[in-house]
């Protein structure tokens, strides 16, 4: 079927959203309304990237624990 094409993001909205990451791990609906009307995004794709960016994280930190 048609894939829905991959949402790209602009640098500022992905230090906006990094900056929200750091704040928290985790969207709250009021949170998850003012950073998509802030960065004119979808609450679908702005809920998607912190999934991902979650994942990332937990990967990272995965790797660092085989580190130690």
């Amino acid at each position: 079927g048609p894939r829905r094409t991959r949402t790209t993001f602009t640098s500022s909205q992905i230090a906006e959203l990094e900056q929200h990451f750091l704040q928290g791990r985790y969207l709250t609906a009021p949170r998850l309304a003012d950073l998509s009307a802030k960065l004119a995004l979808g609450t679908a794709q702005v809920k998607i990237w912190f999934k991902n960016r979650r994942r990332r994280h937990k990967i990272q930190s995965d790797q660092h624990k085989d580190q130690s």
